[in-house]
């Protein structure tokens, strides 16, 4: 029985997240050796993701445009244009500003799609919208990167290179992890292989920002109530927004998972790889954090009102 309760907790997507926090903030720098490594982290996790899917299902095109448009949308453009906002009012440091800067460039989090089938949200619209929007960035993140940041920063090739390890190879990758002998083993471990992946780009890029976060306190209070708002009060009003324009709740889940959930490993990575200063990793670091946090809080509200909806319908029942 203990046995069986430890592996439970070792396997706990929620649990390995905070560890991986909670490695970094012990050992602090002493893990920056892993940050070189950190972008064939996040490219393997993303092979080993996608690697059930098949891009075939990405066609007819015509037919996914609309879970492709709404992801690029609201991901890149919408989400992008009030994240910026919000840090040019807000944020004096150049670096906060970069650091917010990549973030809006950075596609959705692959972790929409198990979060959206756990709240019962569209899968099919998930699935479609992440693979598609996870290609589109191959091109965008590269472009919103280069707009916004400030010229001579950083280094196109730089960019470029780090898109290619990160995005377009990790998808060739995903084809080859669909050979029979290789699918069975990620097929069986997928869940556990991505959830360690994000410990070890965790644990760095919390490491590389413990100093700043222990240090410049006051300094670091901005950014996290962008990054809140960014989870939590923007995601409750474009619920509002879409409940009031009657649109499915399946899709209403799916759609502001697509919007608030950056993959923020992928955030973390361009801005270690792009940057010197470690001020410009702080609001990915922050990121990170808050991730397992709305997860949490999401799903419990998802599930207080979805015990209502029951409570409702047991009500009218009766009455009948």
């Amino acid at each position: 029985m203990r046995n069986l309760t430890l592996e439970k907790l070792l396997t706990s997507r929620n649990f390995i997240l905070v560890l991986g926090i909670t490695l970094g903030l012990i050992f602090g720098e002493e893990v920056a050796f892993l940050e070189n490594y950190t972008p064939y982290i996040i490219g393997a996790i993303l092979a080993v993701s996608i690697s059930s899917l098949r891009f075939r299902e990405l066609l007819p095109l015509k037919k996914n445009l609309k879970p492709i448009g709404v992801t690029v949308l609201v991901n890149y453009f919408i989400y992008g244009a009030i994240v910026l906002t919000l840090a040019n009012l807000f944020i004096s440091s150049e670096a906060f500003k970069l650091g917010f800067v990549v973030i809006a460039a950075t596609p959705p989090a692959i972790a929409v799609i198990p979060f959206s089938i756990n709240l019962k949200g569209d899968a099919q619209f998930s699935i479609v919208g992440i693979v598609g929007g996870n290609i589109a960035g191959i091109v965008l993140a590269p472009v919103i990167i280069m707009i916004f940041s400030a010229q001579g920063a950083i280094d196109p090739m730089a960019v470029v290179t780090l898109i290619l390890k990160m995005l377009a190879v990790p998808m060739l990758v995903s084809r080859l992890l669909r050979i029979k002998p290789v699918h069975g083993f990620i097929e069986k471990h997928r869940s556990i292989l991505i959830d360690y992946g994000f410990l070890l780009v965790a644990m760095t890029v919390i490491g590389i920002t413990r100093s700043l976060l222990f240090n410049n306190t006051l300094e670091a209070i901005i950014p996290f109530l962008i990054v809140v708002f960014m989870m939590f009060g923007l995601g409750y009003l474009f619920q509002v927004y879409l409940n009031a324009r009657r649109i499915d709740p399946h899709l209403i889940i799916s759609n502001k998972l697509i919007l608030v959930m950056k993959n923020a490993g992928f955030a973390s990575v361009m801005a270690m790889g792009l940057f010197e200063d470690p001020h410009v990793v702080l609001p990915s670091a922050i990121l990170s954090v808050m991730l397992p946090v709305y997860y949490l809080v999401q799903s419990n509200i998802d599930l207080l009102n979805n015990l209502k909806r029951i409570q409702k319908k047991r009500v009218a029942m009766e009455a009948k």
